[in-house]
């Protein structure tokens, strides 16, 4: 199933560029590309110009039934190209907890470059596709309870289209992870599909704006396997709504949101 996934993410796009006018420098085009409107949960959509470096922290807060997660994830991006872009990212547990056990420490390192293949604009809009490769280490912990890693490395591909207009914004971004084998277990396949719709909100001395965004982020879950059999209980689909507010400027980004999410077990 893996390998029929990649194959239809590959064939879903296919790179024509075009050569056309720009938007007026208004609206969301009021800053350079790299303060340009993004996702806040989704994958992908951090490519900058060669040499442009950002340096991200991203804190995250989960909270359920007798159960809550707060980690820190700290994330340095570097322009290869102007079409090509490195991510580095090592998450750290600040304070994992699920009843009755604490942990913390280092969570999975990623390693992410992003190619963008297509490249398009009129006067009106701007639209891109990209393609995102990567593979995780396992510097965090799975015998902590809770865990803090998978304890396996794991590959993850997919592709991201957005669209930029002056006062909106949405984007489309499929994708999927392959965890490997760890000994005698092997954890399934995730499968993502993701989508987001924002909308200018203010513009302020046409040197920052504001932008308001939903994100509909999906994943199914392979069932894992445990000495060559099928795990019962694991594997299903899970859905979540993210709303969140963008503010930017010259030399600031930053963006909050929250993320609600509904998980079942097939």
């Amino acid at each position: 199933m893996f390998k029929r996934f990649i194959i239809f993410l590959l064939l879903s796009f296919f790179s024509v560029y075009g050569v056309a006018s720009e938007p007026p420098p208004t609206g969301n085009y009021i800053l350079p590309g790299s303060q340009q409107p993004g996702p806040l949960f989704s994958f992908g959509q951090y490519t900058i110009n060669q040499y442009q470096s950002q340096l991200f922290m991203n804190p995250y807060y989960t909270r359920g039934f007798q159960q809550s997660y707060l980690s820190f994830e700290p994330s340095f991006i570097y322009g290869v190209t102007d079409n090509l872009s490195l991510l580095l990212s090592t998450p750290f547990a600040a304070r994992y907890y699920e009843s009755p056990n604490r942990s913390s420490g280092l969570t999975d390192s990623e390693v992410h470059l992003e190619y963008a293949f297509y490249n398009s604009s009129t006067n009106v809009y701007q639209d891109q596709a990209t393609v995102v490769g990567g593979v995780s280490i396992p510097t965090g912990s799975a015998r902590k309870l809770p865990n803090t890693g998978i304890g396996s490395s794991s590959l993850f591909l997919g592709l991201t289209y957005n669209k930029l207009y002056v006062d909106w914004y949405w984007f489309l971004s499929p994708g999927a992870t392959y965890v490997l084998p760890n000994h005698d277990s092997h954890i399934g396949s995730y499968y993502y599909y993701q989508a987001g719709l924002g909308r200018n909100l203010l513009v302020i001395n046409d040197s920052a704006y504001w932008l308001a965004l939903v994100e509909l982020d999906g994943a199914y879950y392979d069932k894992n396997k445990q000495f060559g059999r099928v795990d019962r209980n694991s594997g299903g689909n899970s859905i979540s709504i993210a709303p969140s507010l963008l503010f930017a400027t010259k030399r600031v980004y930053t963006q909050f949101g929250v993320s609600i999410y509904n998980a079942t077990t097939f």
